[in-house]
Formats: structure tokens, sequence, C-alpha cells
């Protein structure tokens, strides 16, 4: 290759590795990690396979990663805090908890 054209292949490198916002890549993975290893894989993709696969499979991985989360959800109960009278904190769900008055909770029972 030309050095010239090297130079142009350099510069243009350069200008994907800056479009990349690694503090927002730390963020996503402290809020949401699985989201953050499908971002991961799918830059991955589309730099050395391509736009649309990497499209493709990010449809594809983020449809997993959204019913592996419905099927684990977090449920709580909202119950009064005991060190603090005037507080709420959430309470695992179990037989017999009971919450707030006057508060709309949701049950999920198996059928």
């Amino acid at each position: 290759m030309s050095s010239s054209l090297n130079r142009r292949l350099n510069r243009l490198f350069l200008i994907g590795v800056e479009l990349i916002d690694i503090k927002g890549m730390k963020n996503i993975y402290a809020k949401a990690p699985s989201e953050f290893w499908v971002a991961l894989i799918t830059a991955a993709v589309v730099v050395f396979w391509g736009v649309e696969q990497g499209i493709l499979l990010v449809m594809v991985l983020s449809l997993l990663d959204h019913v592996r989360r419905g099927y684990k959800p977090k449920n709580a109960v909202v119950v009064p805090r005991l060190a603090h009278p005037a507080g709420k904190q959430s309470g695992p769900v179990r037989a017999g908890a009971a919450g707030l008055p006057l508060l709309a909770q949701y049950v999920l029972c198996k059928r």
C-alpha cells in the first residue's frame, strides 16, 4: 500500500474510534450490564462484519435480553420503614406480606 493511502486509513480509523462514547458505555454498564454487552457485541459486528448484520444481530440480542428480563421480574412490596416511621422501603414478596394502606398493588400468581 502507498503511504498516503495508509495515512488516510489511519485517519479514518481514528475518526471511528473518536465516535465511541466510552463514558456513555461505562454508564450503560453500571445501570444495565446486559445492555452494555449487547451494544459492545453489536459494535464489534458492525466494525468487523457489516452494518446490516449488526442491525439484525442487535434486534435478535435485544429481543432475547428483553424476554430473559421479563421472566425474572423484580417484584417487591412497599412497606413502612422500621427505622424511620414516615419513610417507606421495599420488601420481598412473600405470603402474608402487607403493603401500605391506600397503595395500589398488583399480584402475580401462577395459573
